[in-house]
């Protein structure tokens, strides 16, 4: 039985082939994320592959992309009920993941 959404069909592809055909794997949860950009589980996959394969560079960019959105809309949160405290933490959290592509891998 295929999925009645084209993304999470795709995304269980993915999951199949996770460990005979890694590359392929990627692919899949590539395309379910070109299908729906917000899909966070076939963007926590996607990493996960890369950093199995060696592909640190690749996985750090991938966990990039689920971490700033999320920690942004924590930031606006924070900001917006006067947490102060919160929001430090949050921009920390910005600033250390704008840093990540220079971490020695």
């Amino acid at each position: 039985m295929t999925p009645a959404n084209p993304a999470l069909a795709a995304y269980q592809s993915g999951m199949q082939r996770r460990t005979s055909d890694p590359q392929a794997a990627i692919d899949d949860f590539t395309q379910a994320l070109s299908l729906d950009p917000g899909f966070g589980p076939a963007l926590l996959e996607r990493g996960r592959l890369r950093a199995e394969l060696q592909d640190l560079r690749g996985a750090i960019e991938v966990y990039r992309e689920i971490l700033v959105p999320r920690v942004s809309q924590m930031l606006e949160a924070k900001l917006a009920a006067g947490d102060e405290a919160g929001a430090r933490i949050s921009r920390s959290i910005l600033y250390l993941a704008d840093r990540m592509h220079e971490v020695p891998v």
